[in-house]
């Protein structure tokens, strides 16, 4: 943070100390900050006891407000979105002297803005930018035109994945997510690719049958390009590829079709069948391992 081209301080926030809290109903992103700072100094000398010396000027931070905005584009500090207004727990504080402070910002998010927050995360770290501004008040001022001034500070942040699933999303009232590493692979069946990011974020609007629908959908679109590049009644097709396609084909009608399948259920208490959580976390894996097991049959199929 600089006043007139001086700096003052600065601000650093940690990913790993943000948190959640609320949801669903009233989100609140929490985030906790580290602020050292300094009086201001002016870029004059002045001839003191020990010689030349620079002139400082104590000062009160009087208000600490900030801005939390989305990241578009991890790799540009321009490209952000505003996500809510930001307060701070931060009372006045007088600077006379260099000084370490721990304010805490809280902002207060909607369900929809939790919702995009997730899906534009998709599946990897959080990049947010936090926009912070400090107001001063100088008691003997540089100048009478001097008594206020105001700095401000853009701050970077990114929420590790790991961090954001375990410790911000859910609080923040999002749905409990199961967390697997599976390599993307070349993505070399594009449609398939894009029905399991549909399946994903039809899973946390809770669409159940939308997220099995595109499990199907990314399925047969396997299983077309498998067909065009393997032959139906080869080994590779029938005995490796079809077992592993028709288990997860199988398990995407259940939620799509469940009551025509309650119905004509010969099994013991039918009415108990349902399609809950950990199956479509289990069929989004399913599928997403099916597809990756797909490339990985078409590669050996070249060789």
């Amino acid at each position: 943070m600089t006043y007139r081209s001086y700096y003052i301080g600065g601000l650093r926030i940690d990913g790993t100390n943000i948190y959640g809290r609320n949801g669903p109903e009233f989100p609140e992103i929490i985030i906790n900050t580290e602020l050292d700072l300094s009086p201001y100094e002016s870029s004059e000398d002045t001839l003191g006891a020990s010689g030349d010396e620079r002139e400082q000027f104590p000062y009160t931070v009087t208000d600490l407000t900030g801005e939390l905005r989305l990241k578009t584009e991890p790799s540009s500090r321009s490209q952000t979105r505003s996500l809510c207004g930001l307060q701070s727990d931060f009372n006045p504080r007088h600077v006379d002297r260099q000084r370490e402070y721990t304010p805490k910002l809280t902002g207060r998010l909607t369900p929809h803005h939790v919702s995009e927050l997730e899906k534009h995360r998709r599946s990897e770290n959080l990049h947010l930018q936090v926009s912070c501004a400090l107001t001063l008040y100088f008691e003997h001022p540089p100048s009478e035109s001097e008594r206020f001034g105001r700095v401000q500070e853009d701050i970077d942040v990114t929420i590790p994945r790991s961090h954001w699933i375990d410790k911000v999303y859910p609080d923040l009232g999002g749905r409990e997510v199961f967390v697997i590493e599976i390599p993307k692979g070349n993505q070399s069946i594009e449609a398939a690719w894009a029905k399991i990011e549909d399946a994903k974020e039809a899973y946390q609007n809770w669409n159940k049958e939308g997220a099995s629908i595109a499990c199907r959908g990314a399925a047969d679109a396997i299983d077309r390009a498998m067909k065009e590049h393997l032959d139906e009644e080869s080994c590779m097709y029938k005995e490796r590829w079809y077992r592993a396609f028709e288990g997860v084909k199988s398990q995407a009608s259940l939620a799509g079709h469940l009551g025509r399948i309650r119905d004509k259920a010969t099994c013991e208490r039918p009415e108990e069948l349902r399609v809950g959580q950990a199956d479509l976390e289990c069929l989004i894996i399913r599928t997403q391992s099916l597809l990756k097991y797909a490339e990985a049959l078409l590669r050996e199929r070249k060789e």
